[in-house]
């Protein structure tokens, strides 16, 4: 059932991609499938989610685009993902936290970090070039290699943004998102009542939250040694 559930999930996902790519060729969620679940695929053999460059290669041949582009729209996907994440992490933590002085300050954690990522998320947005001439350094050494780097994530932000608004496509971005992690929550919840757990739904997005905030983060292969200690 599991299997199932994981399986039938990567059609929202698949869904989101295409819905984002829009704005550069319109495709069917059929012909992004493949891709999206191979990226997933070499997630799980490759380390630092590599998997996200492989899909950005299996697809430049079917769309007339720089790999930047592409590869920010994959850099979207993964906010709206900690976004979606977070979102249900507060909301079990709401639930729960009359219940525990833990949840309740990882509630009040959530919400403060929430709230920083809209906010950093606008201020990017609407004042990219006025961060850029900041965060410019000139000369050589670290220091200016990392304010490259910053710029360049600034780009593929921005990028990823415009890729979603062009083609009209917030709306069934973040809808496509919460039905993925839906299944997401669904896969674990059969899970827990499979090894006879007994949690309950918030305890098991609690737990569910945990371990994908963990692997959200570029680490081993198939996150060996991440998983097992976060969901610890």
């Amino acid at each position: 059932i599991i299997m199932v559930i994981y399986t039938v999930a990567f059609l929202p996902r698949a869904y989101r991609w295409k819905a984002m790519l829009y704005h550069l060729k319109p495709m069917d969620t059929i012909q992004i499938l493949p891709v999206v679940v191979m990226g997933y695929f070499a997630n799980n053999l490759l380390p630092a989610k590599l998997g996200e460059v492989v899909r950005v290669y299996m697809i430049q041949p079917q769309i007339p685009a720089r790999k930047r582009t592409l590869l920010a729209t994959i850099f979207l996907e993964r906010i709206f993902d900690g976004l979606c994440v977070g979102g249900l992490l507060l909301f079990s933590a709401l639930a729960l936290s009359i219940h525990s002085g833990f949840i309740h300050a990882l509630k009040n954690m959530l919400i403060i970090t929430l709230l920083g990522l809209i906010i950093s998320g606008l201020t990017i947005l609407f004042f990219r070039e006025r961060l850029r001439e900041i965060l410019t350094v000139e000369g050589d050494g670290t220091i200016k290699a990392l304010s490259r780097k910053i710029i360049h994530t600034l780009h593929l932000f921005q990028e990823g943004i415009i890729s979603i608004t062009k083609g009209h496509s917030l709306g069934k971005v973040i809808l496509s998102t919460f039905v993925a992690w839906s299944f997401e929550v669904l896969a674990y919840f059969v899970l827990a009542n499979e090894l006879q757990l007994n949690l309950n739904l918030y305890q098991t997005l609690i737990i569910m939250g945990f371990v994908n905030f963990g692997i959200l983060i570029p680490s081993s292969p198939g996150y060996i040694g991440v998983f097992e200690g976060v969901t610890l």
